[in-house]
């Protein structure tokens, strides 16, 4: 937060550069966090199906527009520091060079679910709660859909590789779930 007068840094623990992959899976892990919740506050006139299916939307819709714009932006700005030259100037080699912007991708969406994995578990089992499982006054209920997104981080730290598009793990989440 900054003024004229003041400057304040909240959580100065977040304030770096770091992996492209933290910033998505912070927030990838929060959409899934939600989903998890949704049982817990679920009333006779809204069992929150249609929520939870707007969820996992929004996670498809995150992961396939970054994904999108982030290529879109390379393929515009992109002029080799990072890769040889001769790939942006022989016809030829175009294809590896979108090959390489590809596998990057790949590498950002492992680093995504990782992220995201741990900060399900640290957003559940450490200090900084979410109000989203808090908040449920059932505490049965409470363990359910904290047990549900703990395996389901679980399976993104464990076994990363079965997890190769956004809907492999949209498809994988409600399996992971303890509650209808």
């Amino acid at each position: 937060m900054v003024t004229e007068a003041d400057t304040r840094v909240i959580d100065p623990e977040f304030a770096f550069y770091g992996p492209i992959g933290f910033d998505l899976g912070a927030f990838f892990g929060n959409l899934l966090l939600s989903w998890y919740s949704q049982p817990g506050h679920a009333t006779p006139g809204d069992d929150r199906v249609a929520y939870r299916k707007w969820l996992l939307e929004q996670v498809a819709v995150f992961w396939e527009t970054f994904r999108g714009r982030f290529l879109a932006l390379w393929s515009e700005h992109g002029k080799g520091d990072a890769f040889p030259a001769s790939m942006f100037t022989a016809p030829q080699d175009a294809a590896a060079l979108q090959s390489a912007r590809e596998a990057f991708l790949d590498s950002l969406f492992a680093d995504m679910l990782g992220f995201g994995a741990c900060k399900m578990i640290r957003r559940i089992l450490g200090f900084a709660h979410v109000l989203d499982f808090d908040s449920i006054r059932d505490a049965d209920v409470r363990g359910d859909c904290e047990a549900g997104a703990l395996a389901m981080a679980r399976t993104l730290l464990t076994y990363p590789g079965q997890f190769r598009s956004v809907g492999d793990v949209i498809e994988t989440v409600p399996r992971m779930a303890r509650r209808a």
